[in-house]
């Protein structure tokens, strides 16, 4: 048996008040069954006043997450909520480990997750069905290296997460938590282990209009950084493309959206340029491989609600749904400006039918199917992601945990 239990607060200044509202949601006495995990996302201000750590030690499980500028959960919604999920069961078992501190380039990024990855799944009996991740937001460090970490060591084990946010420009309180403590330059990892049945999805910007109709070609790049396009210096490229110097380099102020095609076989994804080096080459979110082809994007307010729509759409045709974690790019935020909310209200109706928690990323984790329907794990940005928690297909022959 397995169940998704969710809780929610906005009493930041009321902490005795804010843990009897969780823990009164939860109805811990009554709905926890064998083993546990809790998933919690929130402000930097519950972190700061020291919410956040009193909560975790009232909880009888290990509680990981990371900060978001907004989250959603029980039709409530907003920057101000706490959002609290457990995912519980029988026949499932949960192992978490916090990384070591990334290193930066060149250095191997993905080395401590590969290493966290490896302590957690010593403690359990098999391969494990998933793997949550919470990573920190480095501009300096593709998030396409961590999720390499991780899958160096777990091999082909879909991996679901997201990336820290914060609303400050140069993301200082970008922080990844675990059991009440917040880490600035770590990763936690949560592996879950026997009768779980996710299913994953993606609704991109990718599939919308391009800014230009000319694809470039990534033809010198060093992992996350492009450094020439069709055999021009990056910046040149950008230049001949109309985007003036100037304006790329403001790119950490507003994150530049690509679309990229890796030519694997999957379909097109967006990948956001987070900064310029003094050199003139591009740092992006993810890996941005020579021989990939490239081409900026132009996205709105129409398109992330056009995504919000499919994404419910799909949500609401399943059946036999446990629960769904959802994450949503900041980017998709800031193209909502004033109405930043619409995208959680539109997905209010999901919270009607399962149980739900809905937080903002700096970068999402989801796997994509291949044509074959083969799960191919992969890094996202300006998307919306969802793991959804299945009952037990009828006739599987999925075995269960013992």
């Amino acid at each position: 048996m397995f169940r998704m239990l969710t809780a929610c607060t906005k009493e930041i200044d009321f902490p005795d008040e804010a843990i009897e509202e969780l823990t009164g949601q939860l109805d811990l006495g009554g709905s926890l069954l064998k083993n546990s995990i809790g998933i919690v996302h929130c402000g930097y201000e519950y972190i700061e006043s020291g919410f956040l750590a009193l909560l975790c030690e009232l909880l009888p499980f290990d509680v990981v997450g990371s900060t978001t500028i907004s989250g959603a959960t029980r039709g409530e919604y907003g920057p101000t909520l706490l959002t609290l999920s457990v995912l519980t069961g029988d026949d499932v078992m949960f192992s978490t480990a916090l990384s070591d501190p990334l290193p930066l380039p060149p250095d191997d990024v993905g080395r401590p997750l590969s290493d966290a990855y490896r302590r957690a799944a010593e403690t359990l009996p098999g391969k494990p069905a998933l793997v949550i991740a919470h990573l920190p937001l480095n501009t300096a460090v593709g998030v396409s290296l961590m999720l390499d970490g991780i899958t160096n060591a777990g091999g082909d084990v879909p991996v679901f997460g997201a990336l820290a946010c914060e609303e400050m420009p140069d993301y200082a309180n970008s922080l990844v938590i675990f059991n009440g403590k917040a880490y600035p330059g770590s990763g936690v990892l949560v592996l879950a282990f026997g009768a779980l049945h996710p299913r994953f999805f993606v609704e991109s910007l990718a599939a919308r209009e391009r800014l230009h109709g000319q694809q470039g070609v990534i033809t010198e790049s060093e992992g996350c950084v492009v450094k020439q396009v069709n055999g021009m210096p990056f910046l040149e490229y950008m230049e001949d493309m109309g985007m003036p110097p100037e304006i790329m380099r403001e790119a950490k102020a507003f994150p530049i959206p690509f679309k990229v095609d890796y030519n694997e076989g999957t379909k097109g994804v967006i990948r956001v340029l987070f900064s310029v080096t003094p050199e003139g080459h591009a740092v992006f979110v993810s890996e941005m491989p020579v021989g990939a082809s490239m081409s900026l994007q132009r996205i709105g307010k129409g398109d992330v609600m056009e995504t919000v729509a499919d994404m419910a759409e799909i949500l609401d045709s399943l059946d036999g749904i446990q629960g769904v974690l959802l994450h949503s790019c900041i980017g998709r935020s800031y193209l909502l400006g004033l109405q930043a909310d619409d995208e959680m209200i539109g997905l209010s109706g999901v919270a009607q039918k399962a149980p739900c928690q809905l937080s903002y990323s700096g970068a999402e984790l989801c796997p994509l199917e291949d044509e074959k329907g083969t799960p191919i794990n992969h890094t996202h940005a300006y998307s919306l992601t969802a793991c959804v928690f299945l009952e037990r297909p009828k006739g599987s022959d999925i075995d269960e945990a013992e």
